[in-house]
């Protein structure tokens, strides 16, 4: 009988989606119209692919997006909505459902290419996110808040507990997680400079330790929500986060990030963070070869996110950021965080490293055109991985 239901839904959304298609096509000879699906349960998806999307998109061309019935942040999903000729509506899934299952090639599909394009330039080149709603309550939350009176810093780590509680998607990602007192030394740093550091995270399972200082101050668990993750990260100097989706928060808002802890370390997807950011691989150990590999070995690894267990498979050990080489690189970054005369690190070690990689197409783009670089104190640290 289930499956009986199963598949009546699954003719049904199709014969839908016929019809919705046939008229629509029909309107496409005055108005270009097309289908596209975004994965709103995770607010990385909700940012990347909608403002990779709006980077490139032709002129007068309208788009309807079917989503989840999860919505990982209402606040930014109701902010794109304010573009002009994009919308968000169970028309674009049925829509979708069908160009995808009978005619994948069809131009009023948009493809997955375009919502998560490798070697992208585009996607900075202006910002596609309105930020009026979040100005418009800045003096009030301001004081609300207590972080008028000084400027401030956010911080994120991820760990497991967000994902245990709503869910995740099927793939692994604990790789990915480091501790918050990672951050102990950096956040004593911020704070003895008369800024604050604001931690971020909307369910947290760790707690940060020998931290009694007044300009500290944590939006967690149930301090935290949609509009208020959004409007710190627009007013803060800079985020210092792994690769999230407060990360993604923050590209949307074209704000500088320090990106530790990066894993996978894919540089042809690195163009979606802000220019002038600074990122530092996770380093691995290989069993096997009973070394640890070169910078150029982890980005070349075809990591595949539906792999359960990949890098423990391959007898390869994760090693986390330490508090030190955070440390160093939040004290590069408040040095030159305020300079929007972006330029790529020059040095021989930077050369080195950047010439070290295979993928030297990715290179152009993440070094030459969007001036992302790696953490100067992290590459001078660990010069015996180039």
């Amino acid at each position: 009988m289930k499956k009986l239901i199963k598949k009546l839904k699954y003719l049904t959304a199709l014969l839908i989606g016929f019809f919705i298609v046939i008229i629509f096509k029909f309107i496409s000879f005055f108005r270009k119209i097309r289908f596209g699906i975004i994965y709103t349960g995770r607010v990385g998806h909700l940012c990347h692919n909608v403002d990779a999307y709006l980077s490139q998109r032709k002129k007068n061309e309208i788009s309807i997006f079917g989503i989840q019935k999860k919505i990982s942040n209402e606040f930014i999903l109701n902010g794109w909505k304010k573009n002009n000729n994009i919308y968000f509506s169970k028309i674009g899934f049925y829509g979708f459902f069908f160009l995808k299952t009978f005619f994948p090639k069809n131009r009023m599909l948009i493809k997955w290419s375009e919502l998560y394009p490798n070697y992208s330039i585009d996607i900075l080149k202006k910002k596609n996110f309105n930020t009026k709603d979040l100005q418009k309550q800045k003096k009030k939350l301001n004081i609300e808040y207590k972080i008028n009176k000084s400027p401030y810093i956010c911080f994120h780590n991820r760990d497991d507990a967000y994902l245990k509680l709503k869910g995740g998607d099927g793939n692994e990602h604990s790789f990915r997680n480091f501790n918050i007192n990672d951050y102990r030394s950096s956040i004593n740093l911020v704070t003895s400079k008369n800024l604050k550091a604001i931690r971020l995270g909307r369910i947290t399972n760790q707690n940060i330790t020998k931290i009694n200082n007044k300009n500290y101050m944590e939006f967690t668990n149930k301090n935290s929500n949609d509009f208020t993750d959004t409007f710190l990260i627009n007013n803060c100097e800079f985020l210092i986060a792994s690769a999230t989706g407060l990360s993604n928060i923050a590209s949307i808002l074209r704000k500088k990030i320090i990106l530790v802890n990066t894993i996978p370390f894919w540089l042809r997807e690195m163009y979606q963070y802000t220019k002038g950011s600074i990122f530092l691989p996770k380093k691995i150990y290989s069993i096997k070869k009973k070394r640890m590999l070169k910078f150029c070995e982890i980005e070349a690894l075809e990591y595949n996110i539906h792999e359960k267990n990949f890098f423990k498979k391959r007898k390869l050990r994760i090693i986390n950021n330490t508090q030190d080489e955070i440390f160093f690189s939040v004290k590069e970054m408040m040095e030159n965080y305020k300079i929007n005369n972006y330029k790529k690190y020059e040095s021989k070690l930077h050369d080195k490293f950047w010439n070290s990689i295979t993928d030297q197409r990715a290179v152009n783009i993440v070094r030459n055109k969007l001036c992302l670089n790696i953490s100067d104190s992290f590459l001078k640290k660990n010069k015996s991985l180039i």
